[in-house]
């Protein structure tokens, strides 16, 4: 490599966080939320919009938070905190997702995977969601 040695870790940073940004899978729920949100099937077309546009909401918001409280509280707290934040609640996600229920009515699991990806996109918009 062209790098020079005392270049090195910053150039791996600087290649890894886009990277774990990508990774994290906020695009794909970005992208396919009313289809994440209607998976049991029945669901109410009308609920599921709302459904996403909190979801919409909810990553413009903080993102818009961190913006403010990036340099008070240092970028590598956040990033860090915002990773492990991500990582709980996607596992509360898994959670919710594994007992779908099969009504138009949501059942307590649904809230459980609807908040807990509210809950990570919150995380995301705090840590990983602004450009650094």
């Amino acid at each position: 490599m062209c790098i020079r040695d005392r270049y090195k870790r910053a150039f791996w940073i600087g290649l890894l966080i886009p990277a774990i940004q990508q990774l994290t899978g906020i695009n794909a729920l970005m992208f396919y939320a009313p289809v994440i949100f209607s998976a049991g099937g029945k669901r109410d077309a009308g609920l599921v919009r709302v459904l996403t546009l909190i979801t919409m909401i909810d990553n413009f918001v903080f993102t818009l938070v961190s913006a403010f409280i990036s340099d008070k509280l240092g970028r590598k707290k956040l990033f860090i905190y915002g990773s492990l934040g991500c990582g709980i609640s996607l596992l509360m996600a898994a959670v919710g997702a594994s007992n779908p229920s099969t009504g138009k009515e949501m059942q307590t699991f649904d809230w459980i995977f609807a908040i807990s990806l509210y809950v990570f996109v919150a995380f995301f918009g705090l840590s990983h969601g602004p450009a650094w």
